[in-house]
């Protein structure tokens, strides 16, 4: 994954960043001296395993940040950043079948965040709770990542906010022929 970030306008901002993984915070390591320019661009290379999220934020100055992530085969797929929100759909990133459909859902918070997932229609009825610890990212369970993969997903906090994605494998000789990640889109309070 190579996020990049990028900043305009006067000097003086301060670049907050984490890595939010399967076993919870971790620093961000290669940023701690960065100082950007005003309207300059830069790539950052960070290394993780499993479901993970990068936390970037910045104090004083505006800027953006994006994250590309690279596939098991090489392939590529980026995503802008959002802030957490209560209430998502999250579209497919699968294109057909074979498909090894991922869900990712990420609390950049300090509480844990208790999130309600089912499928919109035409899914099936299938709901489930999952708790996601503070300052980390899970997976959904396989069991209902698997039951219609091609379906969005409507994921609902009883309290707190957090950040979904989906990224999958489809199209290929088990399921590795095409990478696409999709951040989730944040509903309406």
């Amino acid at each position: 994954m190579q996020p990049a970030a990028q900043r305009r306008g006067q000097a003086g901002a301060d670049l907050q960043r984490r890595i939010l993984g399967t076993e919870g915070s971790q620093p961000f390591v290669g940023l701690d001296e960065v100082s950007l320019p005003p309207g300059s661009a830069r790539t950052f290379p960070a290394t993780t395993a499993g479901a993970s999220a990068l936390q970037i934020s910045l104090t004083g100055d505006d800027g953006a940040a994006v994250r590309r992530t690279f596939g098991v085969v090489s392939d590529q797929a980026a995503v802008t950043g959002a802030e957490p929100a209560s209430s998502w759909v999250v579209l497919p990133a699968v294109a057909g079948s074979p498909a090894i459909p991922g869900l990712v859902l990420s609390n950049p918070g300090a509480e844990p965040v208790v999130v309600t997932l089912s499928y919109f229609d035409p899914g099936p009825d299938d709901t489930i709770e999952v708790t996601i610890p503070p300052g980390s990212t899970i997976q959904a369970p396989k069991e209902f990542r698997m039951l219609a993969p091609e379906v969005a997903v409507r994921a609902e906090a009883s309290s707190g906010t957090f950040v979904p994605a989906a990224a999958s494998y489809s199209l290929g000789r088990e399921g590795l022929a095409a990478f696409a990640a999709a951040i989730g889109i944040p509903l309406p309070g």
